[in-house]
């Protein structure tokens, strides 16, 4: 494995006792993005003494951390936010090895099958249908975990794989693939949760779409009496049909509530990092 001279110079001053000397280290290693770092993180793995590796490992971990975070500010910045980018940026604080690429191809891979079956020529109904049916039926994904307790079942890149996740997390994915074949489904939000909607070219809403029910179609007057029964009085004035920020918004609030129920101390302050990043606004 070559490690050019920089990144040797790099690793050199990494036990500088002067703390802005290991500052711009880390800022060096920002910039130079995430595959340095995997070359570094090799490079310590066989050539540096083993009393070290743990902390320059750890070194590591907080630069990729910033980076990332770095990353999810510009995606929030920036005017065009692609729902899968988002997405992947706060799986990947949790899980630092997910593969970017696979994780962009298993996307691709089933919207091209659903995008077979579908056109222009068919109705909106029909359409829906068929994605539905890809959705539940063909690709098979399954809510599990009702109680939201496991990780496999709530990061995005992997309920993508396992096709099993809790209902929040598929209701994310059903976002996420609606997103990839150019459905206008969106989160209409209200206090304490939301619902996908489908909606047409001036923003008004055609369809109620229900997850719990292979993506079936209800009217307004059901989801009045759904959140009634939830205790939560329908107020129009509280009720909106939010962008994709807002489901990077929920998925940040999906995994804070099961890393603060697990324990895990280190994943809940990602997450919290994240939360800040996105404001004060909270939807679950």
């Amino acid at each position: 494995m070559k490690v050019d001279s920089e990144l040797l110079s790099i690793i050199s001053l990494m036990d500088d006792p002067d703390s802005s000397v290991r500052n711009a280290v880390m800022e060096r290693l920002i910039s130079r993005g995430e595959k340095s770092l995997d070359m570094f993180e090799r490079y310590i793995e066989t050539e540096i003494p083993d009393g070290l590796v743990a902390e320059h490992k750890n070194f590591i971990k907080n630069v990729r951390e910033k980076v990332l975070l770095s990353k999810l500010n510009e995606f929030l910045e920036s005017k065009d936010h692609i729902l899968s980018d988002g997405l992947f940026l706060v799986s990947k604080l949790i899980d630092p090895y997910a593969d970017e690429d696979k994780y962009h191809s298993c996307i691709t891979g089933m919207a091209a099958d659903i995008v077979s079956e579908m056109s222009d020529e068919k109705t909106d109904l029909e359409n829906i249908g068929i994605f539905n049916y890809f959705f539940f039926k063909r690709i098979g994904f399954l809510c599990v975990d009702y109680f939201i307790e496991k990780a496999e079942g709530t990061i995005v890149t992997r309920v993508l794989e396992t096709k099993k996740g809790n209902p929040v997390s598929i209701s994310i994915i059903y976002f996420l693939l609606a997103r990839a074949v150019g459905m206008e489904i969106h989160p209409l939000c209200f206090p304490g949760g939301f619902v996908p909607v489908f909606i047409n070219d001036k923003g008004a809403i055609l369809f109620y779409l229900n997850i719990f029910k292979g993506g079936s179609i209800f009217i307004e007057e059901s989801l009045v009496e759904c959140l009634k029964n939830l205790g939560i009085t329908y107020a129009s004035d509280d009720v909106r049909i939010e962008d994709d920020i807002a489901l990077v918004s929920i998925y940040a609030e999906l995994l804070s509530y099961l890393y603060r129920s697990d324990g895990k101390g280190d994943h809940s302050m990602k997450i919290e990092k994240v939360l800040s990043l996105l404001g004060d606004k909270r939807f679950l």
